[in-house]
């Protein structure tokens, strides 16, 4: 069982395994947060996500900034959550489960039983 679970449907929310939501409130660390879990152990580069997240002109900066949160909230745990390097940033897809990720594969299924299942993620109006 992964160690964090993320919520994207129905709102955003971070919980570890052990039941305690970790608060994440900067909405920009949210999205960043949210697009790199979607994508789970593909690197993203730094300059995509900059560029997809900020309209500045220092949005590398913004990312480094937004990176740094992003390592505080984050549980120390084996193995690292993330993963970031000079070029590009991701997560450890071992250690994430995302309710959405999840809701696309139960969703492919067939069986009113497993469909059901993937009603069931859905916590929004």
């Amino acid at each position: 069982m992964p160690e964090l679970h993320l919520s994207l449907l129905g709102g955003f929310e971070l919980r570890h395994r052990s039941g305690e939501i970790i608060p994440v409130r900067a909405r920009k660390v949210r999205a960043l947060l949210a697009y790199l879990a979607l994508n789970a152990g593909k690197t993203q580069a730094r300059e995509r996500l900059a560029d997809l997240l900020w309209e500045t002109g220092d949005a590398r900066t913004s990312l480094r900034q937004a990176l740094t949160v992003v390592r505080k909230v984050l549980p120390e745990i084996d193995p690292e959550p993330l993963r970031a390097d000079n070029d590009g940033v991701s997560l450890n897809p071992a250690v994430f489960s995302v309710d959405a990720r999840e809701f696309e594969t139960l969703a492919r299924n067939t069986e009113p039983e497993v469909l059901e299942r993937a009603v069931d993620l859905y916590r929004g109006d």
